[in-house]
């Protein structure tokens, strides 16, 4: 775990930001982070819900002062990288079935056809999802199935 301003955060090209609706930055804290975006970094923003977006808004705008915030839909590479996803209907976040999972992004220079440098899972808890606590203990099992050069993942109860 690092500070947005850690040197050591340029060692990494990913980083994974959970709860931001409780993100509050320093100044130096987000000058670190613009420069590491800047840099090639791509910031995963996960589990936060509802009126959390306020302050998660405020704060990523310190970061990146003119960073626009562009809804992804199903189409969008991102969801057909590694596994093809062929919905993104269905998933909330677990500690609330009514907040219904949103996908946006930002790209540097606001440029749909440059780097996506931001991915934000918004009424979402990626991880629980993951761990199956979001379905309320029903553990879910993952098939990947191979045709040619495409995997396509489905999950089942």
């Amino acid at each position: 775990m690092y500070a947005m301003d850690d040197p050591e955060l340029f060692k990494h090209p990913i980083a994974y930001l959970s709860e931001p609706g409780y993100w509050h930055l320093s100044p130096g804290e987000a000058s670190g982070l613009r420069h590491w975006l800047a840099k090639g970094g791509c910031l995963i923003v996960d589990d936060f819900y509802f009126g959390e977006w306020t302050n998660f808004e405020r704060s990523i705008h310190m970061v990146l002062p003119d960073a626009e915030l562009v809804r992804l839909t199903v189409k969008h590479p991102i969801f057909d990288s590694f596994f093809q996803i062929k919905t993104l209907e269905g998933m909330t976040h677990p500690d609330n079935s009514q907040a219904k999972a949103e996908y946006y992004g930002i790209y540097e220079n606001n440029d749909p056809k440059r780097r996506l440098m931001v991915i934000v899972n918004y009424n979402n808890d990626i991880g629980d999802n993951r761990n199956g606590r979001a379905a309320g203990g029903i553990q879910w099992t993952c098939r990947t199935t191979r045709t040619s050069s495409r995997r396509t993942t489905s999950f089942t109860q």
